[in-house]
């Protein structure tokens, strides 16, 4: 790796070159570096360097950097904890990355808490000097190893807590180096081939060889028995599945104040994507309470801005169609958006509504518990009921449509006009309202 490759790699972490904080010297020759920063605990004056992918002057609260000089082909992580040492009360990680890029940062307003354990003992009275040498050498090898996995091992919790209630930031990006312009040639985003992620406290379900980010709840595992014998929470409440190809940025944000999401993917691929969440007891399918949406092909962009009250998208390219499916033992819902435009928003809550900058292809939605679902060819708007069994069905499509409203009742539970829903739909051409 060329020397001015490395100075910028130690900037970026904040122990550049000469800096009085830097444990020895920055090395002559390097091949690989993992770095793990903690820079909300760094008070030192750092180099402030706004060509770095991270300026340590402006970071933020912790920053992981894995830096090689090549792509690496293969990249895998596993390891299972138990808390207390409890069969029962345990948690799984296992990562795998195909294609590594040069160099991966991840960084965030999440903070990884040092391990605190001193494993190494400088002063063994039953060893003479020489022995001491070579087993403190092993043992500080060792704790590195041991350290880094207990770090690893916190980091799906600390980084999923910045979706959560208190908010936060989270980045990728893969880059082919870090220097901004080494010897002429820029630097440049690199993509990531494949990450796979699967952490749990029990058996969770996964999608092999199709993208796919699935969360699972398995409902015997509420609370689990700890060491103490009493219940507890499990280390992961809720399994997460990924596996997502061709990236080379992820941004996520969220602020509790505004209650604005902010997701942001870029990479070339083309492929589908399973986005869905499943409720089950034992892995039973039938009894399972499912959702997914699947959309038919991933832009190279795509921007995901959320509220309690709206969803707003934004991609590079128009979509095919996303196809959303909700099964519960005993309902079944479904909704095909064909032709999506590149920018289009929802309107979610008791009003709901769809507005896009071009018309849509088609809208096609069947709300059904019937055994034998009824629907109709070309555009229509189909009820059904049975009475005798119970049994209901509504099919819908509705095409070339600009924007669709749904408003709720002006009085829930009133009678007369007021209990009225009312639907107003936009054509290319053509203005409704039922």
């Amino acid at each position: 790796m060329p020397s001015e490759e490395i100075n910028s790699i130690f900037t970026m972490i904040g122990e550049a070159p000469n800096s009085a904080n830097l444990p020895g010297e920055v090395p002559d020759r390097l091949s690989l570096i993992i770095a793990i920063k903690n820079f909300s605990g760094d008070t030192s004056p750092n180099v402030n360097d706004p060509t770095l992918p991270v300026n340590p002057t402006d970071a933020p609260n912790t920053l992981i950097a894995v830096i090689g000089t090549e792509s690496i082909d293969r990249l895998e992580y596993k390891s299972t904890f138990e808390r207390g040492g409890v069969a029962t009360d345990r948690s799984s990680l296992e990562v795998v990355i195909e294609d590594v890029p040069n160099a991966i940062l991840i960084e965030g307003s999440f903070l990884v808490s040092p391990t605190g354990v001193d494993r190494v003992n400088y002063d063994n009275p039953n060893l003479n000097s020489i022995a001491q040498i070579f087993d403190n050498a092993l043992l500080t090898v060792v704790q590195v190893v041991l350290d880094i996995g207990d770090i690893v091992n916190s980091l799906p919790d600390s980084i999923i807590s910045t979706t959560g209630s208190d908010g936060g930031t989270l980045e990728i990006h893969c880059f082919d180096q870090i220097t901004g312009n080494l010897a002429g040639d820029p630097r440049e985003s690199m993509q990531i081939g494949v990450v796979e992620l699967s952490f749990s406290s029990s058996d969770n379900p996964l999608i092999p060889n199709q993208d796919h980010i699935l969360l699972a709840e398995y409902v015997n595992i509420e609370q689990v028995i700890g060491r103490s014998g009493a219940p507890i929470k499990p280390l992961v409440p809720v399994a997460i599945s990924l596996r997502v190809s061709g990236i080379s940025d992820v941004v996520q944000t969220f602020d509790p104040i505004t209650d604005v999401r902010d997701i942001e993917i870029t990479g070339s691929t083309g492929e589908s994507i399973l986005v869905g969440h499943i409720k089950h007891t034992d892995g039973d399918q039938a009894t399972a309470t499912t959702q997914s949406a699947m959309i038919s092909n991933r832009p190279d962009s795509l921007k995901i801005i959320q509220t309690s009250s709206a969803l707003t998208y934004q991609a590079s390219e128009p979509i095919q169609s996303i196809t959303y499916g909700g099964k519960s033992p005993a309902q079944q819902n479904s909704i095909q958006l064909n032709g999506l435009p590149s920018d289009f928003s929802l309107t979610l809550g008791d009003t709901l509504g769809y507005t896009g900058n071009q018309p849509i292809e088609s809208i096609i939605i069947q709300l059904t518990n019937a055994t034998e679902p009824k629907t109709m060819d070309g555009d229509h708007f189909r009820f059904w009921i049975d009475q005798d069994t119970s049994e209901a069905s509504m099919s819908l499509k509705i095409s070339d449509i600009i924007s669709i409203t749904r408003f709720s009742p002006q009085v829930p539970d009133a009678v007369g006009q007021k209990v009225t829903h009312k639907l107003k739909w936009s054509e290319a051409s053509l203005h409704h309202s039922t």
